[in-house]
Protein backbone atom coordinates (compact mmCIF):
# COMPACT_ATOMS: atom_id res chain seq x y z
CA UNK A 1 0.00 0.00 0.00
CA UNK A 2 1.19 3.67 -1.03
CA UNK A 3 0.56 6.73 1.29
CA UNK A 4 -0.80 9.40 0.19
CA UNK A 5 -0.03 13.01 0.66
CA UNK A 6 0.44 13.86 4.79
CA UNK A 7 4.33 12.97 6.62
CA UNK A 8 5.99 10.05 6.90
CA UNK A 9 8.42 10.11 9.53
CA UNK A 10 11.39 7.80 10.55
CA UNK A 11 10.29 4.89 12.27
CA UNK A 12 10.28 6.56 16.17
CA UNK A 13 8.80 5.45 19.78
CA UNK A 14 5.22 5.08 20.08
CA UNK A 15 3.54 7.12 22.39
CA UNK A 16 -0.28 7.05 23.72
CA UNK A 17 -2.00 9.71 25.24
CA UNK A 18 -3.79 8.11 28.14
CA UNK A 19 -6.99 8.60 29.80
CA UNK A 20 -8.04 11.03 32.32
CA UNK A 21 -10.77 10.04 34.73
CA UNK A 22 -13.68 12.61 35.37
CA UNK A 23 -16.15 10.80 37.39
CA UNK A 24 -19.04 12.72 37.88
CA UNK A 25 -20.99 14.03 41.13
CA UNK A 26 -23.80 11.65 40.74
CA UNK A 27 -20.94 8.46 40.83
CA UNK A 28 -20.39 9.18 44.00
CA UNK A 29 -23.60 9.51 45.70
CA UNK A 30 -25.01 6.46 44.07
CA UNK A 31 -21.99 4.69 45.37
CA UNK A 32 -23.42 6.18 49.28
CA UNK A 33 -26.61 5.21 48.36
CA UNK A 34 -25.60 1.40 47.71
CA UNK A 35 -22.97 0.94 50.31
CA UNK A 36 -25.86 2.11 53.03
CA UNK A 37 -28.56 0.03 50.84
CA UNK A 38 -26.81 -2.95 49.25
CA UNK A 39 -23.08 -3.06 49.58
CA UNK A 40 -23.03 -2.66 53.42
CA UNK A 41 -19.85 -4.17 55.07
CA UNK A 42 -19.37 -5.68 51.56
CA UNK A 43 -15.49 -5.07 50.06
CA UNK A 44 -16.59 -7.88 46.95
CA UNK A 45 -15.70 -6.20 43.86
CA UNK A 46 -18.87 -4.93 41.83
CA UNK A 47 -19.41 -4.96 37.88
CA UNK A 48 -19.81 -0.91 36.49
CA UNK A 49 -19.24 0.51 33.52
CA UNK A 50 -17.68 3.46 32.22
CA UNK A 51 -17.60 5.29 28.83
CA UNK A 52 -15.69 8.23 26.94
CA UNK A 53 -16.05 10.00 23.67
CA UNK A 54 -14.29 11.02 21.14
CA UNK A 55 -11.81 14.52 21.66
CA UNK A 56 -11.73 17.44 19.29
CA UNK A 57 -9.38 19.05 21.42
CA UNK A 58 -5.48 18.82 21.35
CA UNK A 59 -4.76 20.49 24.72
CA UNK A 60 -7.79 18.51 26.34
CA UNK A 61 -6.84 14.77 27.42
CA UNK A 62 -9.63 12.19 26.63
CA UNK A 63 -11.54 11.95 29.38
CA UNK A 64 -12.97 8.75 30.91
CA UNK A 65 -16.62 8.86 32.18
CA UNK A 66 -18.38 7.27 35.14
CA UNK A 67 -22.21 8.61 36.56
CA UNK A 68 -24.75 7.47 38.34
CA UNK A 69 -25.88 4.91 35.44
CA UNK A 70 -22.71 3.06 35.77
CA UNK A 71 -23.90 0.49 38.42
CA UNK A 72 -26.54 -0.36 35.98
CA UNK A 73 -25.71 -1.79 32.44
CA UNK A 74 -29.26 -1.06 31.05
CA UNK A 75 -29.26 2.35 32.06
CA UNK A 76 -25.88 3.13 30.61
CA UNK A 77 -26.95 2.16 27.34
CA UNK A 78 -29.61 5.14 27.48
CA UNK A 79 -29.59 6.64 23.82
CA UNK A 80 -28.92 10.09 24.90
CA UNK A 81 -25.10 8.89 24.89
CA UNK A 82 -25.21 5.79 22.97
CA UNK A 83 -24.77 7.84 19.67
CA UNK A 84 -21.61 9.57 21.40
CA UNK A 85 -19.73 7.21 23.85
CA UNK A 86 -18.50 4.03 24.09
CA UNK A 87 -19.13 1.80 26.64
CA UNK A 88 -16.05 0.12 28.67
CA UNK A 89 -16.73 -2.93 31.50
CA UNK A 90 -14.83 -2.46 34.81
CA UNK A 91 -15.03 -3.33 38.44
CA UNK A 92 -15.60 -1.38 41.75
CA UNK A 93 -13.30 -2.14 44.56
CA UNK A 94 -14.82 -0.40 47.23
CA UNK A 95 -13.11 -0.72 50.99
CA UNK A 96 -14.77 0.09 54.54
CA UNK A 97 -11.88 2.00 55.98
CA UNK A 98 -9.30 4.07 55.02
CA UNK A 99 -6.35 2.11 55.63
CA UNK A 100 -7.74 -0.84 53.53
CA UNK A 101 -8.14 1.39 50.80
CA UNK A 102 -4.45 3.11 51.02
CA UNK A 103 -3.27 -0.78 51.41
CA UNK A 104 -4.53 -2.26 48.33
CA UNK A 105 -2.82 -4.83 46.64
CA UNK A 106 -1.91 -2.56 43.53
CA UNK A 107 -0.28 -5.52 41.81
CA UNK A 108 -2.93 -7.96 42.32
CA UNK A 109 -5.60 -6.10 40.96
CA UNK A 110 -3.41 -5.18 37.69
CA UNK A 111 -2.94 -8.89 37.47
CA UNK A 112 -6.89 -9.90 37.74
CA UNK A 113 -7.13 -7.48 34.90
CA UNK A 114 -4.63 -8.94 32.36
CA UNK A 115 -6.51 -12.50 33.36
CA UNK A 116 -9.36 -10.63 32.11
CA UNK A 117 -7.65 -9.37 28.90
CA UNK A 118 -6.11 -12.26 27.83
CA UNK A 119 -9.53 -13.97 27.56
CA UNK A 120 -10.59 -10.70 25.51
CA UNK A 121 -7.05 -10.79 23.30
CA UNK A 122 -7.99 -14.74 22.76
CA UNK A 123 -11.31 -14.23 21.72
CA UNK A 124 -13.20 -11.46 19.35
CA UNK A 125 -15.28 -9.49 21.58
CA UNK A 126 -13.94 -6.00 20.89
CA UNK A 127 -15.67 -4.70 24.28
CA UNK A 128 -13.38 -6.74 26.29
CA UNK A 129 -10.37 -4.93 24.67
CA UNK A 130 -10.75 -2.56 27.13
CA UNK A 131 -11.05 -2.77 30.61
CA UNK A 132 -11.04 -0.21 33.89
CA UNK A 133 -10.16 -0.49 37.53
CA UNK A 134 -12.02 1.44 40.04
CA UNK A 135 -10.84 1.77 44.07
CA UNK A 136 -12.48 3.90 46.12
CA UNK A 137 -13.40 4.36 49.93
CA UNK A 138 -16.39 6.72 51.45
CA UNK A 139 -16.42 8.57 54.31
CA UNK A 140 -20.10 9.04 54.56
CA UNK A 141 -20.27 11.24 57.65
CA UNK A 142 -17.71 13.84 55.56
CA UNK A 143 -18.75 13.40 52.05
CA UNK A 144 -15.26 12.54 51.70
CA UNK A 145 -14.43 10.01 48.71
CA UNK A 146 -10.93 8.44 47.76
CA UNK A 147 -10.42 7.00 44.39
CA UNK A 148 -8.36 6.16 41.99
CA UNK A 149 -8.32 4.44 38.62
CA UNK A 150 -6.05 1.93 36.42
CA UNK A 151 -6.87 1.49 32.71
CA UNK A 152 -5.04 -1.63 32.49
CA UNK A 153 -2.89 -2.16 29.20
CA UNK A 154 -0.48 -5.15 28.49
CA UNK A 155 3.32 -4.24 27.73
CA UNK A 156 4.81 -6.13 25.08
CA UNK A 157 7.26 -8.54 25.87
CA UNK A 158 10.31 -7.18 23.33
CA UNK A 159 9.01 -3.43 24.16
CA UNK A 160 7.76 -0.55 22.96
CA UNK A 161 6.18 -0.30 19.66
CA UNK A 162 7.67 1.74 16.72
CA UNK A 163 5.88 3.88 14.88
CA UNK A 164 6.54 3.95 10.94
CA UNK A 165 4.08 6.33 9.34
CA UNK A 166 1.37 8.70 10.89
CA UNK A 167 -0.68 10.60 7.90
CA UNK A 168 -4.32 11.88 7.73
CA UNK A 169 -6.32 9.45 6.87
CA UNK A 170 -8.30 11.26 3.66
CA UNK A 171 -4.59 11.36 2.40
CA UNK A 172 -3.90 7.69 2.50
CA UNK A 173 -7.87 6.73 1.73
CA UNK A 174 -9.53 7.59 -1.10
CA UNK A 175 -13.01 9.71 -0.72
CA UNK A 176 -15.11 6.42 -1.87
CA UNK A 177 -13.13 4.14 1.01
CA UNK A 178 -13.74 7.04 3.35
CA UNK A 179 -17.50 7.50 2.52
CA UNK A 180 -17.77 3.57 2.94
CA UNK A 181 -15.92 3.28 6.07
CA UNK A 182 -18.41 6.37 7.41
CA UNK A 183 -21.46 4.50 6.12
CA UNK A 184 -20.67 1.24 7.54
CA UNK A 185 -19.91 2.17 10.90
CA UNK A 186 -23.17 4.63 11.47
CA UNK A 187 -25.19 1.52 10.08
CA UNK A 188 -23.29 -0.87 12.75
CA UNK A 189 -24.73 1.37 15.63
CA UNK A 190 -27.02 -1.01 17.33
CA UNK A 191 -30.90 0.44 16.56
CA UNK A 192 -34.21 -0.53 17.75
CA UNK A 193 -37.43 1.54 16.68
CA UNK A 194 -35.07 4.00 15.41
CA UNK A 195 -33.39 4.82 18.94
CA UNK A 196 -29.57 3.99 19.47
CA UNK A 197 -28.78 1.79 22.25
CA UNK A 198 -25.39 1.14 21.14
CA UNK A 199 -22.52 2.80 19.11
CA UNK A 200 -20.73 1.05 16.70
CA UNK A 201 -18.00 -1.28 18.44
CA UNK A 202 -14.60 0.68 19.14
CA UNK A 203 -12.28 -1.68 17.32
CA UNK A 204 -13.00 -2.81 14.03
CA UNK A 205 -11.63 -4.33 10.33
CA UNK A 206 -11.67 -2.41 7.10
CA UNK A 207 -10.97 -4.34 4.05
CA UNK A 208 -9.28 -2.36 1.20
CA UNK A 209 -9.98 -5.00 -1.63
CA UNK A 210 -13.80 -5.31 -0.97
CA UNK A 211 -14.04 -1.86 0.97
CA UNK A 212 -16.48 -3.12 3.71
CA UNK A 213 -16.25 -2.98 7.52
CA UNK A 214 -15.78 -6.31 9.16
CA UNK A 215 -15.97 -7.02 13.24
CA UNK A 216 -12.95 -8.57 14.27
CA UNK A 217 -15.05 -12.47 14.54
CA UNK A 218 -14.20 -11.76 10.80
CA UNK A 219 -10.72 -11.93 10.66
CA UNK A 220 -10.02 -15.68 9.77
CA UNK A 221 -12.18 -15.07 6.41
CA UNK A 222 -11.04 -11.89 5.24
CA UNK A 223 -8.04 -11.13 2.57
CA UNK A 224 -4.27 -11.92 3.83
CA UNK A 225 -3.74 -9.00 6.70
CA UNK A 226 -1.72 -7.01 4.72
CA UNK A 227 -4.57 -5.89 2.61
CA UNK A 228 -6.64 -5.46 5.77
CA UNK A 229 -6.49 -1.67 8.29
CA UNK A 230 -7.25 -2.29 11.76
CA UNK A 231 -9.47 0.61 12.87
CA UNK A 232 -9.88 2.13 16.22
CA UNK A 233 -12.41 4.59 17.75
CA UNK A 234 -9.45 7.13 19.11
CA UNK A 235 -10.32 9.50 21.97
CA UNK A 236 -7.08 11.15 21.71
CA UNK A 237 -6.67 14.50 20.42
CA UNK A 238 -3.44 15.03 19.99
CA UNK A 239 -2.01 15.37 16.22
CA UNK A 240 1.07 12.40 16.49
CA UNK A 241 -0.19 10.23 19.49
CA UNK A 242 -3.10 8.10 19.01
CA UNK A 243 -4.98 7.05 22.10
CA UNK A 244 -4.71 4.28 25.19
CA UNK A 245 -7.03 2.06 23.54
CA UNK A 246 -5.32 1.32 21.14
CA UNK A 247 -2.17 -0.24 23.25
CA UNK A 248 -4.57 -3.51 23.58
CA UNK A 249 -5.54 -3.68 20.23
CA UNK A 250 -2.10 -3.81 18.95
CA UNK A 251 -1.87 -7.03 21.53
CA UNK A 252 -4.62 -8.95 19.72
CA UNK A 253 -3.48 -8.28 16.15
CA UNK A 254 0.15 -9.50 16.99
CA UNK A 255 -2.02 -12.54 18.90
CA UNK A 256 -4.62 -13.31 16.00
CA UNK A 257 -1.63 -12.39 13.06
CA UNK A 258 1.54 -13.58 13.87
CA UNK A 259 3.05 -13.44 10.38
CA UNK A 260 2.21 -9.65 10.18
CA UNK A 261 5.32 -7.36 10.89
CA UNK A 262 3.68 -4.72 11.00
CA UNK A 263 0.03 -2.74 10.78
CA UNK A 264 -1.57 -0.35 9.17
CA UNK A 265 -4.00 1.59 11.80
CA UNK A 266 -6.91 3.48 11.48
CA UNK A 267 -7.19 5.87 14.58
CA UNK A 268 -10.75 6.99 14.14
CA UNK A 269 -11.92 10.40 15.51
CA UNK A 270 -14.76 11.72 13.27
CA UNK A 271 -18.12 12.24 15.07
CA UNK A 272 -21.27 11.00 13.81
CA UNK A 273 -23.49 11.33 16.09
CA UNK A 274 -25.44 13.74 13.93
CA UNK A 275 -25.71 11.62 11.05
CA UNK A 276 -29.17 9.52 10.69
CA UNK A 277 -29.48 5.60 10.45
CA UNK A 278 -28.80 5.12 7.67
CA UNK A 279 -26.75 7.92 6.39
CA UNK A 280 -28.61 10.12 4.16
CA UNK A 281 -27.91 13.23 1.76
CA UNK A 282 -28.72 16.31 3.85
CA UNK A 283 -26.93 14.44 6.93
CA UNK A 284 -24.01 16.32 5.82
CA UNK A 285 -23.56 20.03 4.07
CA UNK A 286 -21.09 18.37 1.79
CA UNK A 287 -22.55 14.78 1.66
CA UNK A 288 -19.08 13.26 1.54
CA UNK A 289 -18.52 11.65 4.91
CA UNK A 290 -15.08 12.06 4.78
CA UNK A 291 -12.38 11.27 7.32
CA UNK A 292 -11.43 14.50 8.30
CA UNK A 293 -10.24 14.29 11.69
CA UNK A 294 -8.49 10.59 11.42
CA UNK A 295 -5.22 9.56 10.51
CA UNK A 296 -3.26 5.88 9.22
CA UNK A 297 -0.16 5.09 11.11
CA UNK A 298 1.57 2.02 9.92
CA UNK A 299 3.43 0.31 13.09
CA UNK A 300 5.53 -2.28 13.63
CA UNK A 301 4.28 -5.29 15.91
CA UNK A 302 6.28 -7.31 18.63
CA UNK A 303 5.18 -10.71 19.57
CA UNK A 304 2.47 -11.33 22.46
CA UNK A 305 3.70 -13.32 24.97
CA UNK A 306 1.05 -14.25 28.23
CA UNK A 307 3.55 -15.57 30.46
CA UNK A 308 6.24 -12.45 30.04
CA UNK A 309 3.92 -9.48 29.14
CA UNK A 310 3.52 -6.68 31.78
CA UNK A 311 0.36 -4.86 32.45
CA UNK A 312 0.29 -0.91 33.42
CA UNK A 313 -2.28 1.54 34.04
CA UNK A 314 -2.79 3.06 37.56
CA UNK A 315 -3.62 6.55 36.83
CA UNK A 316 -1.56 9.36 39.18
CA UNK A 317 -3.21 11.89 41.28
CA UNK A 318 -3.46 15.79 40.15
CA UNK A 319 0.15 16.47 41.44
CA UNK A 320 1.55 14.02 38.96
CA UNK A 321 2.85 11.65 41.50
CA UNK A 322 1.36 7.72 42.46
CA UNK A 323 -1.06 8.28 44.18
CA UNK A 324 -4.68 8.34 45.00
CA UNK A 325 -7.60 11.26 44.31
CA UNK A 326 -9.55 12.93 46.72
CA UNK A 327 -12.99 14.64 46.25
CA UNK A 328 -14.96 16.81 49.00
CA UNK A 329 -19.16 16.76 48.13
CA UNK A 330 -19.94 18.72 51.31
CA UNK A 331 -19.70 21.80 49.30
CA UNK A 332 -20.80 20.84 46.45
CA UNK A 333 -24.17 18.92 47.44
CA UNK A 334 -27.30 20.83 47.94
CA UNK A 335 -27.87 21.69 51.16
CA UNK A 336 -31.51 19.52 51.25
CA UNK A 337 -29.53 16.61 50.35
CA UNK A 338 -26.59 16.55 52.53
CA UNK A 339 -28.97 16.77 55.62
CA UNK A 340 -31.47 13.60 54.14
CA UNK A 341 -28.71 11.68 54.04
CA UNK A 342 -26.60 12.75 57.17
CA UNK A 343 -29.89 12.06 58.99
CA UNK A 344 -30.66 8.63 57.54
CA UNK A 345 -26.93 7.58 57.61
CA UNK A 346 -27.41 6.36 61.75
CA UNK A 347 -30.76 4.77 61.22
CA UNK A 348 -28.56 2.54 58.01
CA UNK A 349 -25.35 2.13 60.07
CA UNK A 350 -28.04 0.57 63.30
CA UNK A 351 -29.77 -1.64 60.20
CA UNK A 352 -26.40 -3.55 59.20
CA UNK A 353 -25.78 -4.99 62.82
CA UNK A 354 -28.53 -4.20 65.04
CA UNK A 355 -31.81 -4.27 63.15
CA UNK A 356 -31.29 -5.85 59.70
CA UNK A 357 -34.91 -6.10 58.96
CA UNK A 358 -35.69 -2.37 59.66
CA UNK A 359 -38.01 -1.41 56.90
CA UNK A 360 -36.63 2.37 56.74
CA UNK A 361 -38.57 2.98 53.27
CA UNK A 362 -42.22 2.03 55.40
CA UNK A 363 -41.34 4.33 58.09
CA UNK A 364 -40.64 6.97 55.91
CA UNK A 365 -44.36 6.61 54.07
CA UNK A 366 -45.87 5.91 57.57
CA UNK A 367 -48.52 9.03 57.80
CA UNK A 368 -48.67 9.84 61.66
CA UNK A 369 -51.40 11.90 63.60
CA UNK A 370 -50.59 12.67 67.03
CA UNK A 371 -52.97 14.38 68.88
CA UNK A 372 -51.64 16.63 71.46
CA UNK A 373 -48.86 18.99 71.02
CA UNK A 374 -47.90 19.10 74.50
CA UNK A 375 -44.83 17.52 76.14
CA UNK A 376 -45.63 13.94 75.03
CA UNK A 377 -46.75 15.45 71.88
CA UNK A 378 -43.03 17.33 71.30
CA UNK A 379 -41.27 14.12 72.54
CA UNK A 380 -43.25 11.79 70.04
CA UNK A 381 -42.71 14.09 67.04
CA UNK A 382 -38.87 14.66 67.94
CA UNK A 383 -38.45 11.06 67.59
CA UNK A 384 -40.08 9.76 65.24
CA UNK A 385 -38.48 12.13 62.92
CA UNK A 386 -35.40 10.79 64.47
CA UNK A 387 -36.45 7.32 63.86
CA UNK A 388 -37.11 8.28 59.88
CA UNK A 389 -40.92 8.94 59.93
CA UNK A 390 -41.37 11.72 57.32
CA UNK A 391 -45.21 12.64 57.45
CA UNK A 392 -46.58 13.86 60.79
CA UNK A 393 -50.11 15.55 61.93
CA UNK A 394 -50.22 17.58 65.17
CA UNK A 395 -53.63 18.11 66.44
CA UNK A 396 -53.99 20.52 69.59
CA UNK A 397 -56.98 22.79 71.27
CA UNK A 398 -53.66 25.15 73.26
CA UNK A 399 -52.05 27.73 73.53
CA UNK A 400 -48.14 28.39 74.71
CA UNK A 401 -48.02 29.23 78.00
CA UNK A 402 -44.95 30.39 79.86
CA UNK A 403 -44.23 26.63 81.49
CA UNK A 404 -44.74 25.18 78.24
CA UNK A 405 -40.91 25.86 76.40
CA UNK A 406 -38.58 24.32 78.99
CA UNK A 407 -40.72 20.96 79.14
CA UNK A 408 -41.68 21.30 75.29
CA UNK A 409 -38.78 21.29 73.19
CA UNK A 410 -40.93 22.51 70.09
CA UNK A 411 -41.33 25.88 71.75
CA UNK A 412 -39.16 28.80 72.59
CA UNK A 413 -40.10 32.06 74.73
CA UNK A 414 -40.77 33.75 71.95
CA UNK A 415 -43.40 31.29 70.82
CA UNK A 416 -46.00 32.10 74.23
CA UNK A 417 -49.30 32.89 73.59
CA UNK A 418 -49.26 31.15 69.95
CA UNK A 419 -51.28 27.74 68.99
CA UNK A 420 -49.84 24.91 70.19
CA UNK A 421 -49.71 22.56 66.90
CA UNK A 422 -49.09 24.89 63.98
CA UNK A 423 -46.35 26.33 66.49
CA UNK A 424 -45.12 22.91 66.64
CA UNK A 425 -45.03 21.78 63.03
CA UNK A 426 -43.12 25.34 61.96
CA UNK A 427 -40.46 24.33 64.79
CA UNK A 428 -40.28 20.85 63.13
CA UNK A 429 -39.56 22.14 59.49
CA UNK A 430 -37.08 24.37 60.43
CA UNK A 431 -35.20 21.30 62.57
CA UNK A 432 -35.56 19.24 59.21
CA UNK A 433 -37.00 20.91 56.27
CA UNK A 434 -37.77 17.59 54.32
CA UNK A 435 -40.46 16.18 57.07
CA UNK A 436 -43.99 16.92 55.90
CA UNK A 437 -45.77 18.88 58.88
CA UNK A 438 -49.39 19.94 59.83
CA UNK A 439 -50.62 21.61 62.74
CA UNK A 440 -54.21 21.90 63.21
CA UNK A 441 -56.14 23.35 65.95
CA UNK A 442 -59.08 21.19 66.99
CA UNK A 443 -60.92 20.98 70.27
CA UNK A 444 -61.59 17.27 70.22
CA UNK A 445 -64.98 16.09 71.24
CA UNK A 446 -65.46 14.36 74.94
CA UNK A 447 -67.82 12.38 76.45
CA UNK A 448 -69.97 13.89 79.25
CA UNK A 449 -68.84 17.38 78.02
CA UNK A 450 -72.32 19.11 77.77
CA UNK A 451 -73.53 21.21 75.10
CA UNK A 452 -75.28 24.29 76.28
CA UNK A 453 -76.66 25.46 72.46
CA UNK A 454 -76.83 24.97 69.22
CA UNK A 455 -73.60 26.88 67.64
CA UNK A 456 -71.95 24.52 70.55
CA UNK A 457 -73.10 21.46 68.68
CA UNK A 458 -72.50 22.21 65.14
CA UNK A 459 -68.53 22.98 66.37
CA UNK A 460 -68.75 19.60 68.15
CA UNK A 461 -70.40 18.01 65.24
CA UNK A 462 -67.72 19.50 62.67
CA UNK A 463 -64.91 18.66 64.99
CA UNK A 464 -65.80 15.27 65.17
CA UNK A 465 -66.23 15.17 61.73
CA UNK A 466 -62.42 16.76 60.92
CA UNK A 467 -60.99 14.25 63.39
CA UNK A 468 -62.55 11.38 62.21
CA UNK A 469 -61.17 12.75 58.58
CA UNK A 470 -58.16 13.03 59.93
CA UNK A 471 -58.21 9.64 61.58
CA UNK A 472 -59.10 7.84 58.39
CA UNK A 473 -56.28 9.59 56.14
CA UNK A 474 -53.37 8.56 58.22
CA UNK A 475 -51.82 5.26 59.15
CA UNK A 476 -51.05 5.38 62.98
CA UNK A 477 -52.78 7.44 65.65
CA UNK A 478 -50.61 8.67 68.72
CA UNK A 479 -52.59 10.02 71.79
CA UNK A 480 -50.78 12.64 73.76
CA UNK A 481 -53.55 14.55 75.22
CA UNK A 482 -53.74 15.63 79.05
CA UNK A 483 -57.10 14.09 79.88
CA UNK A 484 -58.68 10.40 79.43
CA UNK A 485 -61.70 11.57 78.36
CA UNK A 486 -60.14 13.28 75.56
CA UNK A 487 -58.67 9.88 74.38
CA UNK A 488 -61.77 8.12 74.51
CA UNK A 489 -63.32 9.25 71.09
CA UNK A 490 -59.87 8.81 69.01
CA UNK A 491 -59.27 5.37 70.21
CA UNK A 492 -63.30 4.34 69.27
CA UNK A 493 -62.82 5.82 65.62
CA UNK A 494 -59.20 4.16 65.49
CA UNK A 495 -61.02 1.02 66.24
CA UNK A 496 -63.91 1.79 64.02
CA UNK A 497 -61.54 2.01 60.90
CA UNK A 498 -58.90 -0.29 62.11
CA UNK A 499 -56.00 2.22 62.71
CA UNK A 500 -52.93 1.41 65.01
CA UNK A 501 -53.10 3.33 68.21
CA UNK A 502 -50.19 4.43 70.61
CA UNK A 503 -51.36 5.45 73.56
CA UNK A 504 -49.12 7.21 76.45
CA UNK A 505 -49.27 8.36 79.01
CA UNK A 506 -46.59 9.81 82.19
CA UNK A 507 -47.54 10.11 85.62
CA UNK A 508 -44.79 11.46 88.51
CA UNK A 509 -43.27 8.22 88.89
CA UNK A 510 -45.57 6.06 86.69
CA UNK A 511 -45.98 6.01 82.82
CA UNK A 512 -48.36 3.88 80.41
CA UNK A 513 -47.41 2.76 76.84
CA UNK A 514 -50.55 0.95 75.17
CA UNK A 515 -50.92 -0.56 71.56
CA UNK A 516 -54.79 -1.35 69.86
CA UNK A 517 -56.82 -0.53 67.64
CA UNK A 518 -55.22 -3.21 65.13
CA UNK A 519 -57.75 -6.56 63.98
CA UNK A 520 -56.45 -9.58 66.35
CA UNK A 521 -54.39 -11.98 64.11
CA UNK A 522 -53.69 -15.57 64.85
CA UNK A 523 -55.99 -15.79 67.78
CA UNK A 524 -53.69 -13.11 69.95
CA UNK A 525 -55.72 -10.24 71.89
CA UNK A 526 -55.90 -7.12 70.26
CA UNK A 527 -54.54 -5.19 73.13
CA UNK A 528 -50.84 -4.82 73.64
CA UNK A 529 -50.11 -3.44 77.30
CA UNK A 530 -45.98 -3.01 76.59
CA UNK A 531 -45.74 -1.27 80.22
CA UNK A 532 -48.64 -0.52 82.16
CA UNK A 533 -49.08 1.20 85.72
CA UNK A 534 -52.45 2.97 87.86
CA UNK A 535 -52.46 6.31 86.93
CA UNK A 536 -54.45 7.90 89.26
Amino acid sequence: MTLGKGFTMPTTLLQFQSFTSSPNVSFFQKLAQLKLDTYQLSDATQDITGFFELNSHATVPPRFLVDDTSFDFDASSSPNRSKHEWRVPGVLVNTNTLEDFKNLDKVRLLNDAKARLRHAIDGFNPLGLQTFVLCTFADLKTHTYWYRFAFPAVVPSAGAYQLQTWTPANSFLSLPHQQSIVRQLVNRRHVHDEVTSANFPAAFIFDLTSSTVHDLEDLRSLSPPSALVFGFVDPSGLPTNPGWPLRNFLIWISQHCPTLTSAVILAYRDPVHHISNPPEAHDDPSASFGLRASYIATIELTPYNEFTSKVVGWELNVQGKSGPRQLQLANLLDPLQLAKTSVDLNLKLMRWRQLPHLDLDKLAHTKCLLLGAGTLGCHFARNLVAWGFRSLTLVDYGKISHSNPVRQPLYEFGDVGEWKAPTAAKALKRIYPLVECEGHVLSIPMAGHALSNPQALEETKSAYQELERMIISQDVIFLGTDTRESRWLPTVLAAAHQKLVINAALGFDTYLVMRHGVPVRDGKGDCCVYETSYLG
